[in-house]
């Protein structure tokens, strides 16, 4: 599913602050990283007040050396820490995943099992009804159309469903991305709902989202982040665009009458480092992992030099 348009950068053209991306670095909080030239994985960030831009900046200063080394970002992003990841351009890595399962549930394998093994006759009306819909789905047949034991149980019916056992799905499309969307259109109202549910998802700094960093540093602008998720568009479907599509424009129905009657809105959410606040008050108060005893850690006592 990868592939399709490239995906431009919205355009930004505030001025990029480095003395306090600078004082950020020296004073914001505290991080760790562990560098496999030319790649650099970020085991912790910690911020020492929520929303202050920290984990941003700590971002750039990553960005700025893989970039230079043509290499990539590597992290895990754990508890809630999600949709401030994918902000910065970060994408989950891709892998194979049991189709039957992240699709349909666990209990979906067992009961194509039983229906390759046992005689229809012997089969429970719950799998009997779950055989059914899993075909149903599989084949986009309206629910007005009644279907029986029998229909799928017609001889290429029958082997396309028990083909499911062996079918191998998209991490990214059929695991991640249709979590992500369920938890965002359950809670239009909230600017960043908990994904903890998600657990822990390893991650890679995605080609966008390499470009857009790049722009930042060598234009010396503020990163745009990916409000829109863009950068997941080539892992979706069809449908999975329209629900993305849906959901942005009712968060920003949403979120726009409220700035609307909100002066204190308006007020704290004037550039896109502070629209970012919120997202670190949710989900950058982040303790990853403790640093490790070969990593790099960077502490309020140690003199960083990023590369302006």
């Amino acid at each position: 599913m990868a592939g399709g348009k490239k995906i431009e950068s919205p355009k930004n053209n505030k001025t990029f602050d480095s003395q306090k991306y600078q004082e950020l670095l020296r004073t914001g909080g505290t991080f760790s990283i562990s560098e496999e030239y030319p790649n650099i994985d970020i085991g912790y960030i910690g911020s020492k007040k929520i929303g202050n831009g920290f984990g941003t900046a700590v971002m750039r200063h990553v960005a700025e050396q893989i970039i230079e080394n043509d290499g990539t970002i590597t992290l895990q992003a754990v508890w809630s820490s999600h949709i401030f990841h994918l902000y910065m351009g970060m994408i989950p890595i891709d892998r194979e995943v049991n189709y039957l399962k992240v699709t349909y549930g666990m209990d979906s394998q067992s009961c194509l099992e039983k229906f390759r093994v046992f005689p229809v006759d012997e089969l429970s009306p719950s799998i009997i009804n779950k055989l059914i819909f899993i075909f149903r789905m599989e084949k986009q047949i309206a629910e007005d159309q009644i279907l029986t034991l029998q229909d799928i149980s017609k001889d290429d019916n029958r082997s396309f469903l028990i083909n499911l056992l062996d079918k191998k799905g998209s991490y990214l499309t059929h695991e991640f991305i249709p979590n992500l969307l369920y938890i965002c259109e359950a809670n239009i109202t909230q600017k960043f709902p908990s994904t903890s549910s998600m657990r822990s998802v390893n991650m890679q700094l995605s080609n966008e989202g390499k470009s857009r960093w790049a722009e930042a540093i060598n234009e010396q602008i503020d990163f745009e982040p990916f409000r829109d998720f863009a950068q997941l568009l080539p892992y979706m479907t069809e449908e999975q665009k329209k629900q993305l599509h849906s959901i942005l424009e009712r968060r920003a129905e949403h979120f726009g009458k409220q700035k609307e009657t909100t002066n204190a809105e308006i007020t704290v959410h004037t550039n896109s480092e502070k629209q970012l606040a919120k997202s670190e008050s949710a989900h950058i108060a982040l303790s990853l992992f403790q640093p490790g005893p070969n990593e790099r850690q960077a502490t309020n006592n140690t003199e960083l030099q990023p590369k302006i």
